[in-house]
């Protein structure tokens, strides 16, 4: 980021060895973070990636698996609100974690989880 603001918007081609290195050390983590179910984790290296290379295959597809997942874990929290209210705010904090603020699953999972702690 510092790079493309001191050349006006376009990378320096000194930036670019840089740039593969922490793009890859970044890929890494958020692999890791995937495969021990790290969602939260994973989705935030992901998208360090994604600033870095909004083209990454492997950043966009770690961000559509935690997509999906968060809209399993909202389901699965919306199911058992009634039933088991702890469980549910468990489910509603998950998403949260791994969605923006501006996500239409965000945005639900907090009201829900504002409606549970009342």
């Amino acid at each position: 980021e510092l790079d493309k603001r001191i050349t006006g918007g376009s990378p320096s081609a000194l930036s670019k060895p840089i740039a593969v290195r922490v793009v890859g050390s970044f890929y890494q983590k958020a692999s890791s973070a995937k495969a021990k179910g790290d969602w939260g984790q994973a989705i935030e290296y992901a998208r360090k990636v994604l600033i870095a290379d909004p083209g990454h295959p492997g950043a966009q597809s770690i961000v559509a698996d935690a997509r999906t997942q968060a809209k399993d874990m909202f389901l699965r929290g919306y199911q058992s609100k009634d039933n088991n209210p702890d469980e549910a705010m468990n489910y509603f904090k998950q998403v949260l974690q791994m969605t923006p603020k501006d996500d239409e699953y965000h945005q639900k999972a907090k009201a829900h989880l504002d409606a549970l702690k009342q």
